[in-house]
């Protein structure tokens, strides 16, 4: 469903059923938000739940890439991602070989699996030994990706206004405290920085969004019991 002037009124329902991945049960988005990559493609983050063995009756989640090419007229599905992964993020940077879609999932091991596309989001591969971890809920964060924040470098390097850091903020496995993460090489998921505390006590589901001028605004659960008591926002 769409909206062209800034949700006053809204499309007929577009029906995805007829181009869901084979054999999946379920279907669910994010958390997070969505991106229009540099050439206008626009990504959902998605995970599908997938009938594997049908003697099992134990569906599967997979991350999987929902897309459009023309605006939201049409959506389809990318590839799934092999490994067992579900609610998860998607972010445009780029790196040493181009443009790329980065995407992390939770998974049941204690880690987010961290995958790569080279293909806007079509496929992707799995990369080994990332430091981010997952909280008991599942993947609660926010990713951002934004230009260097350094001015120097911007100055010196037309290259640096393209997105090519990324913030990810994440409760720790307590709920007590909620973190955010820098990756100033995002194609390397070992060079995610130790998190600094945005927000002290319960803290759950978060979203980022850059205001430009080296600015960041998150909005995020939180509260003096419980995390889902209220809403809060913090620029930084």
């Amino acid at each position: 469903i769409t909206s062209d002037n800034f949700g006053e009124s809204w499309s007929e329902v577009t029906h995805l059923t007829a181009c869901l991945p084979e054999h999946c049960v379920t279907l669910a988005i994010g958390p997070g938000h969505g991106l229009q990559t540099k050439n206008g493609r626009l990504i959902i983050p998605t995970y599908a739940c997938v009938d594997e063995n049908p003697a099992d009756d134990k569906p599967v989640p997979h991350a999987v890439a929902l897309y459009s090419d023309d605006g939201g007229e049409s959506w389809q599905f990318g590839s799934l991602i092999q490994e067992k992964s579900a609610g998860c993020q998607m972010a445009e940077i780029w790196g040493e070989e181009g443009r790329l879609i980065y995407c992390n999932a939770s998974n049941e091991n204690g880690r987010l699996v961290e995958a790569f596309s080279k293909d806007n989001g079509d496929t992707f591969v799995v990369s080994e030994g990332g430091k981010l971890t997952n909280t008991p809920s599942g993947n609660q964060g926010s990713l951002l990706s934004l230009p260097v924040q350094n001015t120097a470098a911007v100055r010196s390097d037309a290259s640096c206004t393209l997105n090519q850091w990324l913030l990810f903020t994440q409760p720790n496995s307590a709920g007590m405290e909620l973190r955010v993460y820098v990756n100033k090489t995002p194609s390397d998921p070992n060079a995610w920085t130790a998190p600094w505390i945005l927000n002290r006590g319960p803290s759950g589901h978060s979203d980022m969004v850059y205001l430009g001028d080296g600015c960041i605004a998150c909005i995020f659960e939180t509260g003096e019991d419980e995390s889902i008591d209220s809403v809060a926002m913090k620029i930084f």
